[in-house]
């Protein structure tokens, strides 16, 4: 009879003493805020002047209060972070510079949004980004 042997591996976010890392979550947000500085800003005026955007000041903050308001079932939540997050991200990243290089306001917003989705995979695990999917498209 051969037995399987299930190897679980840590979360890249989980410190050594178990608990979640808030200093590389800290350091992941500093990074896509500094990259995406550009786009951000840009949404921004947009939402700022035209009328049509004129609730979207809102959704960044009605995400946050989802987010925290399931503050106690994301604590309940395993940390299985996954690799393939940073796949995720680096993926956005071509597609911001894709964006970019054609001028499109559509590629670079997307890849914000899809590199946020990459870095909560990677620290968090698929099972977060599930529980949070109406607040992260929200943004």
């Amino acid at each position: 009879m051969i037995q399987k042997e299930t190897v679980q591996t840590a979360s890249p976010a989980e410190t050594e003493g178990g608990g979640f890392s808030w200093r590389l979550l800290a350091w992941f947000a500093g990074c896509i805020a500094i990259c995406y500085a550009p786009v951000i800003v840009e949404l921004v005026q947009q939402w700022m002047t035209d009328d049509d955007f004129a609730h979207a000041p809102f959704a960044p903050i009605v995400a946050a209060y989802i987010i925290w308001d399931k503050r106690a079932g994301l604590k309940s939540t395993p940390l299985r972070g996954a690799n393939w997050g940073l796949a995720l991200v680096l993926c956005a990243a071509l597609l911001a510079l894709a964006g970019s290089m054609l001028e499109s306001r559509f590629l670079p917003r997307s890849a914000f949004l899809l590199s946020t989705v990459g870095a909560v995979i990677y620290l968090r695990g698929t099972a977060t980004v599930r529980k949070l999917a109406f607040a992260l498209l929200l943004l």
